[in-house]
C-alpha cells in the first residue's frame, strides 16, 4: 500500500481511503477494507462515497469489489462546484463517459429515477416517469448539507430540502431540452429562483437563465456581484427587472465597487453605470460611491464617478463630503482631484470642522501637504 497508511485524522477518508478508489489501487482498497469494514459505507462531504469516487473516475474492478462488498449502488454524491446537485453512482458514470461502470451499474439494479434522468437529459424517460407518476415533477431529494460527529469520524447526514426538484437537476445537467420540457409541464420555478438561476449561472449557461426568467424566475435572485465580467447576463437581467441599486441591505453594488476593501475597479464601476445605477446612491451611512472611492484613493474610480455626474460635494449622514474622507484617509492625490473638480472646501460637517481644520489636527506625514491644498483652494 506504500503511502496509504492512515494517519488517523477525520480528512482520512477522502484524502486516502476515497481516493485509493477514485485511482483504481484495488490492492489498497482491499486492505482498509479488510482493516475496517465500515469504510464500505463510510460518508464523506456532500455523501462521496467510494463507491461513488471509483464511478466518478471509472474505475470498474474497484466498483465490482465494493459493491460485492456491501457499498450503496444508489448513493448519491457530488463535488459540489462541478454537480451543484447529488447524483448517484450510475449517473456520476455516464456523466462522465464511464459507461463499462454505468452499464455494470446498472446490472447491479441501479434506478433511473426522474431526478437522474433529469440531469443526463433523457427527456424521453423523464416523460415517461412524469406521465405514469405526476407528482414527481415537484418531488425533491436529500441532500448531504448537514454533519454530527461521531467518535472521531463525522457524520453526513441527508437532509430533506424544497429545492433539489427535477428541475434542479435538468438545469444543472444543462439539457435545454429536459429543461424546457419541465417548465412546460409546470415546474415550480420562482420560489427556487435563487438556486436554480446561481446553477444556471454558475454552469455558464444564458440560454437557461433566460428560459428560466422567462418562466418566472425572480432576476433579483441572479448573482450579479460583477457585471463587467458577463455584460450579456447583467443586461439580461436588468430587462427581466435587475435593480442595480440592491444588493446586501445598506450596500449598494456601486459602493461594494468602489470600496478600498475590494481593490480598485473602475471597470466594475462603468459596468454598473452603463446598467442604470444611481451614480449618487447612498450606504447605510449615507455615503457615496465617490466618499468610498476618496476614502481608498482610487483615482480611476474617482474619475469614472465624477465623469458619470458624481456630487462632488455630497454629504453624508454627519455632513461630510468626500473630501473629508480623502483627507482623513491622507490621500493627497484624491484631494487634488476633488479640489481639481470644484469640491468645496470651505463646507462644514454638523460638528462644524471644515476639511482644512480637519487636515491641521491629522496626525499624518501627509497633513502639510494636505493643508497647503486645502488653504489654496480657498
Amino acid at each position: 500500500m506504500g503511502n496509504t497508511a492512515l494517519t488517523g485524522k477525520q480528512s482520512d477518508f477522502l484524502k486516502i481511503v476515497a481516493a485509493a478508489a477514485g485511482r483504481g489501487d484495488l490492492a489498497a482498497v482491499r486492505q482498509f477494507v479488510a482493516d475496517d469494514s465500515r469504510w464500505v459505507r463510510t460518508v464523506g462531504s456532500h455523501g462521496r462515497t467510494m463507491l461513488w469516487e471509483a464511478a466518478y473516475w471509472g474505475k470498474l474492478e474497484v466498483a465490482e469489489f465494493l459493491v460485492a462488498a456491501g457499498a450503496d449502488v444508489h448513493a448519491a454524491a457530488c463535488h459540489y462546484s462541478e454537480h451543484y446537485v447529488e447524483i448517484t453512482c450510475y449517473c456520476v458514470a455516464r456523466a462522465k463517459g464511464r459507461h463499462a461502470v454505468a452499464e455494470f451499474l446498472l446490472a447491479q439494479e441501479a434506478r433511473v429515477d426522474v431526478h437522474t434522468a433529469a440531469y443526463l437529459g433523457e427527456t424521453g424517460t423523464v416523460r415517461a416517469l412524469l406521465a405514469a407518476e405526476p407528482t414527481l415533477l415537484e418531488s425533491t431529494l436529500a441532500q448531504h448539507d448537514s454533519q454530527r460527529s461521531a467518535g472521531r469520524r463525522l457524520i453526513f447526514d441527508h437532509r430533506p430540502n424544497t429545492w433539489a426538484t427535477p428541475l434542479a437537476y435538468g438545469v444543472s445537467g444543462g439539457c435545454a431540452e429536459t429543461v424546457a420540457f419541465l417548465l412546460a409541464r409546470g415546474a415550480a420555478v420562482a420560489p427556487l429562483s435563487e438556486r436554480l438561476l446561481g446553477i444556471a449561472v454558475g454552469r455558464g449557461r444564458l440560454d437557461l437563465v433566460e428560459m428560466l426568467l422567462a418562466n418566472g424566475a425572480d432576476a433579483k435572485k441572479l448573482p450579479l456581484a460583477d457585471p463587467s465580467q458577463n455584460r450579456e447576463l447583467a443586461e439580461l437581467a436588468v430587462a427581466h427587472g435587475y435593480d442595480v441599486n440592491t444588493g446586501r441591505p445598506g450596500w449598494p453594488p456601486l459602493i461594494v465597487a468602489s470600496r478600498g476593501d475590494k481593490g480598485e475597479h473602475p471597470e466594475k464601476i462603468q459596468a454598473l453605470l452603463d446598467l442604470g445605477a444611481n451614480v449618487n446612491v447612498r450606504d447605510y451611512k449615507g455615503k457615496t460611491a465617490l466618499h468610498r472611492a476618496a476614502t481608498a484613493g482610487f483615482l480611476e474610480s474617482m474619475a469614472v464617478l465624477l465623469e458619470s455626474g458624481a456630487e462632488v460635494d455630497a454629504s453624508d449622514a454627519k455632513g461630510e463630503t468626500p473630501l473629508f474622507d480623502a483627507v482623513r484617509a491622507g490621500r493627497v492625490a484624491a484631494v487634488a482631484l476633488l479640489l481639481e473638480r470644484g469640491a468645496d472646501s470651505t463646507m462644514e460637517n454638523e460638528k462644524g470642522d471644515s476639511a482644512a481644520s480637519l487636515a491641521r489636527r491629522l496626525r499624518k506625514q501627509e497633513a502639510l501637504e494636505l493643508v497647503s491644498l486645502l488653504d489654496n483652494s480657498v
